[in-house]
């Protein structure tokens, strides 16, 4: 058989390597280790047959084709020794009565990466700080179902089983169970492409994953006859249409949405303005007065908002040259705390107005206060400010204790979930979900690596590079004026 293959291990090649009179696995790991000093109990060898190659594998029924291109993952590093200092636990920290436990850190479990899968591993992150929709998904009992949405069902019910797995456990979870029911559901997420080692799982659309998500949990999640992911998701537009080439009466009708799209284009550099003006567009139809195709002009205004508001920056497109959806790496801000209040119809916005003229008079009292605490000194300043700081608590307390969905609408939003993508084009690259827990804290989830980040972080996600740049936004209704 063919003797010579390329072995690639991280940025080495080696060329011409001779395998003649190799039998096993394991005698071709000994002679990678000769070449690199990788040990063979730490070699992950691919490219020889399917998934990783066994210490017990024939090499002569592998059929190796001369230059077969051979990949090494593993360390060469020496083993670390074991501390000479007792290693303390938190645990022991804990029991001891530390008084430095705020300094402890506990993160949540991360999802691992399956094999580009980390666009479903930062959607169902972000997802899951969504209390509303957890609940849901956890108190899911899925029966009464018809046959119809089977796979609906059995994808909702993986959901479940996850979310639960990832509350109760401190180590990163393999959701392999969701995502066989995701490719079920739904074959385009097990499309494969071919490379060097073989078909691997293509890398797939954060985007298109999460609406194909939410639709099979419309179909599954109702809460005392009332729609989960409606009720949470959906908002609605007044749609007005206006042919530009005759004076003909405008149609107006009402269109149901669950996010909203900004096009990036030269002028765009802000989300407010990129989503007023993905709301006005253009298209030809059919006109009765012309009896001819004709340009319309189409201006969106909402009607009604979503308790949460997702947002897609609509940064891929296709290239017909390269045959690739490339990217879109211009920068677009995007704020903490959102106003859509010029995105609503008039009649809209009257109420909206109500709700904000309240919030006005409650800072406008809240200014007073402190100006006349100012005025009588800081020894009284100094005797209120127990009872002051006990009532601010028991008031947030009892706003965070308001259902979402009977917070009254003002049209103002705040961040509380993003998900990144990394690369140049959509078919490859990386996908992190970063979000806002209870605790007002940014974390990070890149799969099952999960960290603290701070707000300036976020900050830096609005693109303009090779770094993240923000794909999907989540927005919560704001409960008090930001």
């Amino acid at each position: 058989m063919p003797t010579n293959v390329q072995i690639k291990w991280n940025k080495q090649v080696f060329d011409d390597v001779n395998i003649e009179g190799l039998q096993t696995g394991l005698e071709f790991k000994k002679k990678v280790q000769e070449l690199t000093g990788v040990p063979v109990d730490r070699q992950k060898v691919m490219g020889l047959g399917a998934g990783i190659l066994k210490d017990d594998a024939n090499l002569t029924n592998l059929k190796v084709k001369n230059g077969q291109v051979i990949r090494l993952m593993g360390s060469a590093e020496e083993i670390p020794e074991a501390p000479k200092d007792k290693p303390v636990f938190v645990e022991d920290l804990l029991s001891k009565g530390s008084s430095d436990e705020t300094a402890i850190q506990f993160y949540p479990s991360g999802l691992e990466n399956l094999q580009n899968t980390c666009y479903m591993n930062a959607s169902l992150e972000m997802l899951r700080y969504v209390p509303e929709l957890k609940n849901a998904v956890v108190n899911f009992d899925g029966t009464n179902v018809s046959e119809l949405y089977e796979k609906d069902k059995t994808l909702t019910r993986e959901l479940k089983t996850l979310y639960s797995q990832l509350e109760n456990t401190n180590d990163s979870i393999a959701p392999m169970q969701f995502l066989n029911a995701l490719r079920t559901a739904y074959p385009q997420f097990a499309e494969k492409e071919q490379t060097e080692l073989g078909p691997v799982y293509s890398q797939q659309d954060a985007d298109e994953f999460l609406g194909n998500l939410l639709s099979s949990l419309e179909n599954m999640l109702k809460v005392k006859d009332e729609n989960v992911i409606q009720k949470l998701f959906e908002g609605e537009f007044d749609v007005k249409l206006q042919c530009t080439e005759c004076e003909e009466e405008a149609i107006h009708s009402k269109e149901k949405f669950k996010k909203l799209s900004c096009f990036i284009s030269q002028q765009i550099n802000n989300l407010p303005y990129g989503l007023q003006k993905s709301l006005e567009t253009t298209l030809e139809k059919e006109s009765p007065t012309l009896g001819k195709t004709a340009l319309y002009s189409k201006i969106q205004r909402i009607s009604k908002l979503p308790n949460y508001l997702l947002v897609n920056f609509v940064r891929f497109y296709w290239k017909q040259k390269e045959q690739v959806k490339a990217k879109i790496l211009r920068e677009v801000q995007f704020p903490f705390s959102l106003d859509v209040f010029d995105l609503c119809s008039e009649e809209y916005q009257k109420e909206l107005k109500e709700t904000r003229e309240k919030w006005r008079q409650l800072r406008e009292e809240e200014m007073k206060k402190k100006k006349e605490e100012t005025l009588t000194g800081q020894v009284t300043k100094k005797l209120k400010t127990v009872n002051e700081s006990s009532s601010s608590s028991q008031q947030q307390q009892e706003e965070e204790l308001i259902p979402i969905d009977q917070v009254e609408d003002s049209g103002w939003f705040e961040l509380c979930g993003v998900v990144t993508h990394k690369g140049r084009t959509s078919n490859s690259g990386h996908y992190v979900g970063w979000v806002k827990d209870g605790k007002g804290r940014w974390l990070q989830f890149d799969d099952d690596d999960v960290t603290q980040v701070s707000e300036e972080d976020i900050k830096k996600l609005s693109g303009g590079g090779d770094w993240h740049c923000a794909y999907m936004l989540l927005y919560r209704k704001c409960r008090t004026a930001p």
